[in-house]
């Protein structure tokens, strides 16, 4: 699953939270571990929706926080963050 594919944008808007450095397969009961090691992004869209990519890849984010990005543009990678 972790084998570096590519998580692309589904729209064009402004980076407005981000998280790369959880672990990848958490495992464990309790919840807020779960939470805590998830790597996102979430991407703020000119009509007023966001988008959430939630379980990526551990340090493979390729955008920063406020940055602008394109349709398209990829933004991170596939992965197993959290308790996915």
């Amino acid at each position: 699953m972790d084998s570096g594919k590519a998580v692309y944008a589904a729209a064009a808007g402004k980076v407005i939270a981000v998280k790369s450095n959880g672990f990848d397969r958490s495992f464990g009961d309790n919840q807020n571990n779960c939470y805590a090691n998830t790597n996102y992004v979430v991407i703020q869209h000119a009509n007023g929706f966001t988008s959430t990519y939630l379980h990526l890849r551990k340090n493979s984010v390729t955008v920063n926080l406020g940055s602008q990005v394109l349709e398209g543009q990829k933004i991170a990678e596939i992965g197993s963050s959290g308790c996915s």
